[in-house]
């Protein structure tokens, strides 16, 4: 059965806002939960070129605020898919606890989210619940 995860409104509308304004980049970016567990955003880093490495998640980490902890990656691409490849292991791996969630952009019209974490060495769904506000 897969984990479910409930992500707020503003969040994922804010989620989406970024990656509408950049429809033809690679975005990708991190979410950290603060110690009273509300989740914020961080907008991805400006000229910044997604290489999929441990390198690459310390620079997102680094935008952090004090205090907070990584929640999640997120990432979209105009060309990909919402399956994730072997390439997203490298921050998983280097950031076990955090979620990583894929938009999509391949879709006319329509944002598509999906979620996934580590679980035994392999990428599991989660089920994303959004409550209305």
């Amino acid at each position: 059965m897969p984990l479910t995860v409930q992500l707020p409104r503003l969040l994922v509308l804010k989620l989406f806002e970024y990656v509408q304004y950049q429809p033809n980049q690679i975005v990708e970016g991190i979410i950290s939960q603060a110690p009273d567990n509300s989740l914020h955003c961080y907008p991805p880093l400006p000229c910044f070129t997604p290489r999929n490495t441990m390198e690459s998640a310390q620079m997102l980490v680094q935008q952090m605020q004090p205090n907070h902890q990584l929640f999640a990656f997120y990432h979209a691409s105009p060309q990909d898919t919402l399956t994730p490849d072997a390439i997203y292991k490298t921050p998983l791996a280097c950031y076990p606890k955090a979620l990583f969630l894929i938009i999509s952009l391949n879709i006319k019209g329509v944002l598509e989210l999906r979620g996934f974490h580590q679980h035994d060495n392999h990428l599991q769904e989660l089920t994303l619940e959004v409550p209305a506000e």
